[in-house]
């Protein structure tokens, strides 16, 4: 099913109250930007069925991390099909194994489609070279970050690898932001509904890391 040009409004509508506004958004400027780079997006839920339209009682997403092979819930996820490359899947909150086999949560994650299949088959975790695209999401009101969460994500990737890891936060800290710079990281920082400029940036980094997985395959 083509990603419709309105996306963006209906998955949020549809998804709120079921996860985190972070993670809606996250997920949702993914999906976008694999529209953009020439990927058609269908939905699928851990039975293999497929999910024909955007409602709140067809999406089921984690609101803990889990297996990706959990069938507690009907859980929900969509494929990315990009011309003449491997399928590609998006998923909320699930668990990778790094490259010391210690497993890690992904808020946001886009693995090879075989590998999920395969992971779902034998009960186990996609491993972190089998994955495109990470997104850390931090969700917060009142508290601005603490540099701690910063030092967590440098010492996160070290495990899961550093290409297309990024980190996104609804709140700004300006220590977190200079270690990013200074580590030459992948973040956004702040975002919220009034934040157009840095959702359409961080679109755009999500469009170079498709773009650049599908350069790959020519």
């Amino acid at each position: 099913m083509p990603l419709r040009p309105t996306l963006m409004t209906e998955i949020q509508a549809a998804l709120t109250g079921a996860i985190t506004p972070n993670l809606t958004t996250a997920w949702a400027l993914v999906l976008e930007a694999a529209q953009s780079e020439g990927g058609t997006i269908t939905y699928k839920n851990i039975h293999g069925h497929t999910i024909d339209g955007v409602t709140h009682s067809q999406f089921h997403f984690r609101t803990s991390p889990g297996a990706i092979s959990s069938n507690r819930h009907p859980y929900s996820y969509a494929l990315i099909d990009f011309p003449n490359c491997p399928l590609l899947e998006a998923h909320v909150g699930v668990y990778i194994a790094g490259k010391s086999q210690v497993r890690h949560e992904c808020d946001v994650a886009v693995i090879f489609s075989d590998e999920a299949e395969f992971c779902r088959q034998q009960n186990t975790h996609p491993r972190c070279t089998k994955v495109v695209l990470a997104a850390e999401c931090k969700y917060y009101i009142d508290s601005d970050l603490g540099v701690n969460l910063g030092r967590s994500f440098l010492g996160l990737i070290q495990d899961i690898q550093q290409k297309n890891r990024f980190f996104v936060s609804t709140k700004e800290g300006d220590s977190v932001k200079k270690l990013f710079a200074r580590h030459e990281k992948l973040y956004e920082l702040g975002m919220s509904p009034l934040t157009a400029n840095i959702e359409r940036r961080l679109l755009s980094n999500f469009e170079q890391a498709f773009r650049d997985y599908c350069a790959a395959y020519i």
